[in-house]
């Protein structure tokens, strides 16, 4: 069957941010959130300094990184097929 296209954001004026800008954003701000809490942890003690920092420096690393995305017309879905292979090649030497 032809099912057509039923995308509800395809008429709205920030399809690109909801498809591509907004997903990477929120991978990046997870990963540098996550990463700068465990620095941060260790020195602060897991008390509100270190939640405060790393969800601020988390917020602005992501903005940075969706900006120069944007700029250089690039997505994490570029690394999908990268990732796959890199993961591969990691299982086949294990072995």
């Amino acid at each position: 069957m032809n099912y057509p296209n039923i995308n509800p954001f395809s008429g709205f004026a920030y399809d690109e941010l909801l498809q591509t800008l907004l997903p990477d954003f929120v991978l990046a701000f997870a990963f540098f959130t996550a990463l700068c809490y465990a620095v941060l942890a260790k020195r602060f003690g897991q008390q509100r300094p270190a939640v405060g920092m790393s969800g601020t420096i988390g917020f602005a690393l992501a903005v940075g990184l969706v900006w120069w995305e944007q700029a250089h017309d690039y997505s994490i879905r570029n690394l999908g097929p990268i990732a796959v292979g890199t993961r591969g090649g990691r299982v086949c030497i294990r072995r």
